[in-house]
């Protein structure tokens, strides 16, 4: 009987603590023991900081609790980087978006109806990554160290979370639109490749050869997400555009041919190493 209510006592303190702690900070701490455990695993990565937890910082705040959750280094390329852990629900912004999509689709559009459902898209599927302060301190810190974002989108229907890591100067304010982060996506339940990492630190951006929004060196695809849409709709391969792709100078690009004479001649020289 004793050691029952001991069970029963060690219970209530469990569930005290649980529910002290609010929703959004348990959430967030599972998903920094999931980035941990799985996405950046000992076996791969070294732990070389690590935040205090809601708990540590509520009985006295840490310092070093305003630095991003982890530190990582990998040994066999002997990187090291900052991890900031992000975890969102989406299931209500998925929702709203396939509810405003299906409502539309139940018509035929005009073109400024498109437009329409384009803003009202872009808009509802938007979502706050950092809260600004953080956002800013955390880009002043990644001037002297790389800071990479680690987001966690869950989606209620498919009973899954879909990690992301996406280098923060990749962000252009402190909030992206869901469907932006695609190219950033981890397949779930899978370590983070080191090559992965190593390459945020070459010099890989490049420009949608449309707007000039900085965008990955995608040669086959030049265009960011929603230059890519407006270009499909005319699906004209050959249909005038702004910019180089990979130097971002005022050119007349397209397409077919996204890179300028001087940047086309570089790429050349490297393919073939001429």
């Amino acid at each position: 009987m004793n050691e029952f209510n001991e069970l029963i006592d060690i219970l209530r303190k469990v569930t005290r603590t649980k529910l002290n702690i609010p929703k959004s900070f348990l959430t967030g701490e599972e998903f920094e023991d999931f980035a941990r455990e799985v996405l950046f695993p000992k076996e791969v990565y070294d732990l070389l900081h690590k935040t205090h937890n809601y708990k540590q910082n509520s009985q006295d705040f840490v310092e070093d609790s305003l630095l991003p959750d982890f530190k990582f280094r990998n040994r066999d390329l002997n990187i090291e980087f900052y991890i900031e852990c992000k975890y969102r629900d989406i299931t209500k912004i998925q929702n709203n978006i396939d509810e405003l999509t299906k409502i539309h689709e139940s018509k035929k559009r005009t073109h400024e109806e498109e437009i329409l459902l384009e803003k009202n898209i872009n808009k509802i599927g938007t979502v706050e990554i950092l809260p600004q302060s953080q956002y800013n301190r955390l880009l002043e810190l990644n001037i002297k160290q790389r800071v990479l974002i680690c987001i966690g989108l869950y989606y209620e229907k498919t009973k899954n979370i879909y990690p992301y890591v996406i280098p923060i100067e990749h962000l252009t304010t402190n909030s992206i639109h869901i469907y932006d982060l695609e190219n950033y996506i981890v397949p779930n339940n899978y370590t983070v490749i080191p090559d992965r990492i190593a390459e945020f630190y070459l010099d890989k951006s490049s420009n949608c050869i449309s707007c000039k929004k900085t965008i990955e060196n995608r040669l086959q695809q030049p265009l960011c997400r929603e230059c890519h849409f407006n270009w499909q709709r005319n699906r004209v391969f050959k249909s005038e555009m702004n910019y180089c792709h990979s130097c971002g100078k005022k050119h007349k690009s397209s397409v077919a041919r996204p890179n300028c004479i001087e940047c086309y001649k570089k790429n050349i020289n490297v393919v073939f190493d001429i």
